[in-house]
């Protein structure tokens, strides 16, 4: 019977792929990146289903009001207006009267502003 050669402990070879090695109470955060362009569509994406769904706020003309903010901003792309679409996008999470979906695209869309701003 053929003797199997095992690398030392903690030695490992890796090709491909991808490989979560930990100890005891290790934890792993996975992070799914955009090109600028991919994060810009769905950006964009996001956007418009907070349009469409711009009655489901509590004040829906303060709403339209920071979904222009936005969108005055994405026409510049100025690396400078990324805080005014992350405030814009904080007041419209503060407005969603129902539901979690809503709140969570809003979530998703300050991520990606965070990330990949000015796209």
């Amino acid at each position: 019977m053929a003797e199997h050669s095992h690398p030392p402990p903690g030695h490992f070879n890796i090709s491909g792929g991808q490989v979560n090695i930990g100890g005891s109470n290790a934890s792993f955060t996975q992070y799914n990146y955009y090109t600028p362009e991919a994060a810009l569509t769905e950006f964009r994406n996001i956007l418009d289903a907070i349009e469409q769904h711009v009655s489901d706020f509590r004040d829906s003309a303060a709403a339209r009001g920071q979904i222009q903010v936005i969108e005055l901003a994405l026409a510049d792309r100025d690396a400078a207006a990324g805080p005014a679409v992350r405030g814009a996008l904080g007041q419209l999470a503060d407005q969603v009267a129902t539901g979690a979906t809503l709140a969570d695209a809003i979530a998703k869309a300050v991520d990606l502003v965070i990330r990949y701003w000015p796209f």
